[in-house]
């Protein structure tokens, strides 16, 4: 079974990430690099993609707590709406139990990598 051309993103992060289409591409960018990065050095790719994927969240969640704060302080109750549900929105999703277990992600970073 040959690897897709581009690293599957996990199922559940773009269910999870849905109405946020910007953060679904990063994400794809990130693996993307991942993958690169992989077929120069091959060392451990799944773990590489897996902890690529986690500093993006983190990247996320950062942002994500600047937007709401900023959103507060103007005290704009739809922005701080719009805010409060994409950082609940990313703090799910760094869980890494909701995307570790991605089959299409393990395949694609197999030990096979080439």
């Amino acid at each position: 079974m040959s690897r897709p051309s581009l690293p599957p993103v996990p199922l559940k992060l773009r269910e999870m990430l849905a109405p946020y289409p910007d953060l679904i591409e990063r994400i794809q960018d990130v693996l993307v690099y991942s993958a690169e990065r992989s077929r120069k050095i091959r060392l451990m790719p799944f773990d590489d993609a897996v902890s690529m994927l986690e500093g993006q969240l983190e990247e996320f969640i950062s942002e994500a707590r600047t937007d709401l704060a900023m959103a507060e302080a103007s005290k704009d109750d739809s922005a701080i709406d719009l805010a409060s549900r994409r950082e609940l929105a990313v703090s799910m999703a760094r869980q890494k139990r909701h995307w570790i277990t991605d089959e299409s992600l393990a395949i694609y970073f197999g030990k096979d990598f080439s």
